[in-house]
């Protein structure tokens, strides 16, 4: 059928398609749902220490949907590496994530660590693999849909952490 959706017309077909993969219509609650059941899907057939490896572009929305999927695919995040040009390399693992929640002045760390300015996105990655270390991402994936989703809790937890930081922007999307 090459790409014909239900017995519909290719010139439809493609107008789906389009409408699917728009990032401005791109509903990332539903893709992180998506991503985190596919990701359920494959436990069973993973080895303990199989890892999960994924690569995606470096946008704010992706990076925290991609990692809630994880977290509620029971993954512990175990490397990330973001560079604001080429993308996210993330590696996941099964295995037991520290109760202990993620220290409060995770970003002051990170670029403590760095010593120099740092890109919105490479902070944001951090903050989001030191959640991701703790239980706070699957708790937050394992909420039922209440006042807020779960992708709008972990996008406040985000903006308290910038906050708590007081960090100052020196250029646009770079911080120190």
């Amino acid at each position: 059928m090459g790409g014909v959706v239900c017995g519909a017309s290719r010139a439809a077909s493609s107008i789906i398609c389009c409408q699917l993969l728009s990032r401005k219509r791109t509903s990332w609650e539903w893709q992180w749902r998506a991503i985190g059941s596919a990701l359920n899907v494959l436990n069973p057939a993973l080895r303990a220490e199989a890892r999960v490896v994924m690569s995606f572009p470096a946008e704010e929305a992706i990076l925290d949907s991609v990692t809630l999927a994880a977290a509620s695919a029971q993954r512990r995040v175990e490397s990330m590496t973001c560079d604001p040009h080429d993308g996210v390399r993330a590696t996941w693992r099964a295995g037991p994530v520290d109760h202990l929640p993620a220290p409060e002045d995770t970003l002051r760390i990170i670029l403590q660590e760095r010593g120099e300015p740092t890109h919105a996105l490479v902070l944001r990655a951090g903050l989001l693999v030191a959640l991701g270390q703790t239980a706070a991402l699957a708790e937050i994936a394992q909420q039922s849909q209440g006042e807020q989703t779960p992708l709008a809790v972990l996008r406040g937890q985000i903006d308290r952490a910038w906050s708590a930081a007081s960090l100052r922007e020196i250029e646009p999307h770079r911080w120190c």
